[in-house]
């Protein structure tokens, strides 16, 4: 079952997945590749980011926390995406997103951003798989990130 919700009231349910055994290191590498301490990192998405997840019998099989800029031209970012590592390869974040375009699309927003690391080559062809297409290669001082977009 795919679920969304939508800021500020998806701010318990980040907090709840982000402090999950399976998520939290995970969330802590993304933190530092962007710059956060892990707590911070995780205040800075539960307090201003939406959700698209999916459960199956209480457990969240995967998730993306989404970014809404204030207008639509510059389009809807995704923070963050996860697929627990055991249940990987089963088209569950491909549904989560399709439904990212849906609710983008509903907003009125021409484009879908993302942020990928150039070492997490499955992710790339993943994202390259869904449509979207290469930016940029922007350099972090965590390393080097594909900026990558979906057209609307």
């Amino acid at each position: 079952m795919i679920l969304f919700e939508e800021h500020p009231y998806a701010e318990s349910t980040i907090r709840g997945i982000l402090s999950a055994p399976e998520v939290s290191d995970f969330i802590a590498g993304e933190a530092r590749s962007n710059g956060f301490s892990a707590s911070s990192w995780g205040n800075k998405l539960a307090t201003r980011g939406s959700i698209i997840y999916s459960m199956e019998d209480g457990e969240v099989h995967g998730f993306a926390i989404l970014y809404m800029h204030g207008s639509p031209d510059k389009g809807m970012y995704i923070a963050v995406g996860f697929v627990n590592q055991h249940i990987r390869s089963r088209g569950i974040y491909q549904k989560i997103m399709r439904e990212i375009f849906v609710r983008a699309r509903e907003k009125g927003f021409e484009w879908v951003w993302a942020y990928i690391s150039t070492r997490n080559a499955r992710s790339v062809r993943f994202h390259e798989r869904m449509g979207f297409d290469f930016v940029e290669v922007v350099e972090k001082p965590s390393g080097s990130l594909h900026v990558i977009r979906y057209n609307l």
